[in-house]
């Protein structure tokens, strides 16, 4: 009963080929279709979305968009359905969800027993996501959203994944779904039918069913959760592993300031980094916890604290993000960072200086930042 498919990348891909061969399959899968994929431009990332109620293949507007080149992105996710619940657009995958500033996007494949772990759920917990539809792939879309709702204070992936993959054993059943924040692609296999993967360097691909004989395509084992971001596995079963993101893979921080006095006497040796809420709870990073700063020749062992408020007031000031560090003169030096004068700063008794971005690369538990200048 219906299928589902997903793309991860580290740079758009257009992935016109293999939504026109799941097209092939809508003669079974009859009843509706549906895209999401996240795009980016100077405002930021959003998530945009396609559906319909009839057959892909026969769909003006699905081939509108793939003769058009239309459906290129870094994450795409795709489902073409067999009705269980009622037809129509309210019961079409993918569902969308806004929660911890994030855009969600979900889509199922299974068989039966959704609306009935539905029930079970919500005789003990408070509904905050209400399904709009009657499906139900809607309604454990909802009961994820929920869990991680109720079990989060302030978001961080690294919790966030445990939630998920025990969410998914408890109330998911045989069922499997793919789900995405726009940064990471999670995929789960309960059971039913088979899912199957295919994962080439900076790219990986999932489908009900291999799409092809030209790929290397893999099973899901049982009750297995795979997570990619940027085209790369990351993590298994909540559980992040080993050389989390490949080698050539960085996350760029382009907003480094200078360091206040309070964050310089925190240890005499200036052996410290400063970091923003934002990205300490992107990274489940607590004060305390060491960061290793390089620049590929040397390496310097820092430990963490949180950026001064200074930097955050209104949830804005002078960072053109909310990703931010702060760095001693000793730091900066050690790593010749380039220095800046940003206009916008002028006004401000301390962090006046900007200086060269930096790279972070994600090890298994630890954050490695990289000098921009020597990459």
């Amino acid at each position: 009963m219906c299928e589902i498919y997903a793309m991860s990348s580290l740079d758009s891909f257009n992935v016109k080929s293999d939504l026109n061969k799941m097209a092939l399959h809508t003669d079974v899968h009859k009843d509706g279709w549906g895209i999401a994929l996240y795009e980016k431009d100077q405002s930021g990332k959003a998530l945009k979305t396609y559906k319909e109620s009839e057959k892909m293949i026969d769909s003006l507007l699905f081939n509108f968009l793939v003769n058009n080149n239309m459906i290129e992105s870094d994450i795409v996710l795709n489902h073409i359905r067999t009705a269980v619940a009622k037809k129509g657009i309210a019961n079409n995958h993918p569902f969308t969800c806004h929660l911890f500033g994030k855009q969600w996007s979900f889509i199922y494949n299974g068989a039966y027993g959704a609306s009935d772990n539905y029930r079970q759920y919500y005789t003990n917990n408070e509904e905050f996501f209400i399904p709009a539809g009657t499906s139900g792939a809607e309604r454990l879309f909802s009961v994820m959203m929920n869990e991680l709702k109720e079990n989060m204070g302030s978001y961080s992936f690294g919790k966030a994944q445990k939630i998920m993959y025990n969410t998914a054993l408890d109330y998911f059943g045989d069922n499997n779904f793919i789900l995405s924040d726009g940064e990471y692609v999670i995929a789960y296999f309960g059971g039913f039918s088979e899912l199957n993967y295919v994962e080439e360097k900076n790219i990986s691909f999932i489908s009900s069913k291999p799409l092809d004989d030209t790929r290397d395509w893999y099973k899901f084992d049982n009750q297995e959760m795979r997570i990619y971001r940027k085209g790369q596995l990351i993590s298994i079963n909540g559980e992040f592993i080993n050389n989390l993101v490949n080698e050539e893979d960085y996350i760029y921080i382009d907003n480094v300031f200078d360091s206040s006095i309070t964050l310089d006497e925190k240890r005499n040796d200036k052996k410290v980094i400063g970091m923003s809420k934002n990205l300490m709870n992107k990274y489940d990073i607590k004060t305390g916890d060491k960061i290793t700063i390089s620049n590929k020749s040397i390496d310097i062992d820092l430990i963490a604290f949180a950026a001064d408020k200074r930097l955050e007031k209104n949830g804005v000031c002078c960072a053109e993000s909310n990703d931010f560090v702060c760095l001693p003169r000793k730091i900066r030096n050690l790593l010749s960072l380039r220095r800046y004068q940003p206009n916008d700063r002028a006004n401000l008794n301390a962090f006046r200086a900007k200086f060269s971005g930096i790279y972070i690369k994600i090890k298994e538990g630890e954050l490695t930042w990289w000098n921009m200048e020597y990459g």
